[in-house]
């Protein structure tokens, strides 16, 4: 009897310091994350907002928040670019916005902003697969938030510009 509650004790001791060190994880990562927020007024620089995310995502892989708010950052940042420098920014800006839909399929604000970004990263030199995974995006928006006239209008101004090049192009 006595080694059975020894073994219960144990237990409950090894649970509750597994469940305070996940939970301290998420509280550390949530501070990091309004500490970044600082980096869209411009209050602290680009480069710590995105470091203080890298560790907030270390310590928390699991949270999309993170990844929009590091997309966030880089669209700030973005504006003070040069036309020429910004291709490798929309790359990564993909890249986030990608992980945001890994983690949240139905959010609809991902594929959106994953579509958009597509869209200015090719601008120009599109492929018929870039078209259709960009068309393909909207239309997960449009079909994820059917009550938004912005979404679906957006997805309608792309589809009927797909089919003007498709006319153009009749390989695509």
């Amino acid at each position: 009897m006595d080694m059975k509650r020894r073994i219960i004790r144990l237990l409950l001791v090894v649970f509750s310091l597994t469940y305070a060190v996940s939970v301290m994880t998420v509280f550390i990562a949530d501070r990091l994350y309004s500490m970044s927020m600082a980096a869209e007024g411009g209050k602290i620089s680009i480069d710590r907002g995105l470091s203080l995310l890298d560790i907030a995502t270390k310590l928390d892989s699991t949270n999309a928040k993170l990844y929009l708010q590091k997309y966030k950052i880089l669209v700030s940042e973005i504006k003070k670019q040069k036309t020429e420098n910004r291709n490798q920014t929309y790359k990564q800006m993909l890249q986030f916005m990608k992980q945001g839909i890994d983690l949240c399929p139905t959010d609809p604000y991902y594929h959106m902003h994953y579509a958009l970004v597509l869209k200015k990263l090719n601008r120009g030199r599109r492929s018929p697969h870039t078209e259709q995974l960009m068309l393909s995006e909207f239309k997960k928006a449009a079909e994820l938030k059917p009550c938004s006239d912005l979404y679906q209008r957006i997805y309608k101004r792309n589809l009927a510009s797909l089919n003007r090049v498709c006319l153009k192009d009749p390989t695509l």
